[in-house]
């Protein structure tokens, strides 16, 4: 009989243990069976969902489940999004009527004013203060504009909560749109102006513009479109035109773009996010020439910015009526609601205060007599 030696045991334990581990590791990332299983709920169609980093979230995921029903989620992502925890399969979660089925309404303004779920109290603001001067009757609308939750697994409870809140919120106030396809977050914000864009153009078609806001920005509608309607509707207009602005290379940052997205050092001029109008067909010739511009995660230094300068489309800020209620706090402004135009970055509470500021009172709307159907200068090719 052959004697075991322990000496011998033990090595040859551990040798066997390694090499079985070593061909368990490769395996499962080739085989999909070794993947983290998923239950279905929704099977993402069509393009793939796209996540905050700017990648799509699940580019290896099956679009179909296999016979046991389960989605297989491929780990090498570094934050793998799990399809379940949102509804994919609908292109819109939320789809406010559209503006062609509404009853006397001649739509001059529509306001789009990006969002994200968790900021109910941002749209409450907005909705009691200068938002509910944004009225059909006098030829204005206000639609608040969010996308997919994201999140875990472990977040999986708090967001179906937060979602089953803003299908309430959808319902009581009939303002909201918010798509299936995308992935709420900072580095998808140009897909998401892209989808409202095309929205604005489909169920708005006789409005003569589009005007894209944030939910921390105040804004004076009256004098917004005073300005805008008193110029040539052939431009993209706006507050601060950003000129020669220093592309930030620093992965960290929330501004980065990587040289690969773009080669160089600084940005052609801009629009800053806060609030910005476009004219229906210079909208339409933005669109249409923004399939020839890379694409990259900066909303506004893309839609504003570089296809704008493509598409050779001028920008026109509003000098003197903006207000940065971070940078300019030690400014001396005796009556915004007189002096200003558009303020960001304020807090819920200061709309309140700027709405009950007896310094000057608001206009009755009254419908505008805006010219839908406005020309481009002979210089700029529309692409018709």
């Amino acid at each position: 009989m052959v004697q075991w030696q322990p000496k011998i045991i033990v090595p040859a334990v551990l040798g066997l243990i390694f090499v079985m581990g070593f061909l368990f590791g490769n395996i499962s990332k080739s085989c999909p069976e070794f993947t983290r299983l998923v239950p279905e709920q929704e099977v993402v169609q069509g393009k793939p969902l796209v996540s905050s980093g700017g990648k799509e979230s699940v580019p290896k995921v099956a679009n179909v489940p296999n016979e046991d029903g389960v989605i297989y989620v491929d780990l090498s992502e570094e934050e793998p999004t799990l399809p379940s925890i949102a509804k994919t399969v609908t292109r819109y979660l939320h789809e406010p009527v559209s503006c062609s089925k509404m009853e006397n309404f001649n739509p001059s303004f529509v306001y789009f004013i990006f969002s994200v779920a968790a900021r109910y109290d941002r749209r409450k603001a907005i909705r009691e203060t200068w938002g509910k001067y944004i009225r059909p009757e006098c030829g204005t609308r206000l639609i608040f504009v969010l996308s997919v939750i994201e999140g875990t697994e472990e977040t999986r409870e708090a967001n179906e909560k937060l979602q089953k809140e803003l299908d309430e919120e959808s319902v009581k106030y009939k303002d909201i749109l918010q798509f299936g396809q995308i992935i709420d977050g900072s580095r998808t914000l140009t897909q998401k102006a892209r989808l409202t864009f095309e929205w604005f153009l489909r169920e708005c078609p006789t409005a003569a513009y589009i005007a894209k806001g944030e939910d921390h920005t105040w804004v004076d509608h009256v004098k917004l479109s005073k300005f805008v309607t008193g110029l040539e509707a052939d431009s993209v207009f706006g507050h601060r035109v950003y000129q020669g602005s220093p592309v930030f290379r620093d992965p960290k940052s929330y501004f980065y773009v990587s040289r690969e997205d773009y080669k160089e050092d600084n940005w052609p001029e801009y629009m800053i996010s806060m609030i910005y109008v476009i004219p229906k067909l210079v909208l339409e010739h933005l669109l249409e020439k923004a399939k020839e511009v890379h694409e990259i995660p900066l909303e506004d230094v893309y839609w504003t910015g570089l296809v704008a300068d493509h598409a050779k489309i001028s920008r026109k800020n509003t000098e003197g009526y903006e207000y940065d209620y971070i940078i300019d706090r030690n400014r001396n402004v005796k009556c915004p609601k007189k002096e200003l135009i558009a303020v960001r970055y304020m807090p819920p509470t200061e709309f309140y205060k700027y709405e009950e500021d007896k310094c000057d009172t608001y206009p009755q709307c009254t419908p505008l007599a805006v010219q839908t159907n406005a020309t481009i200068p002979a210089g700029v090719d529309i692409g018709r």
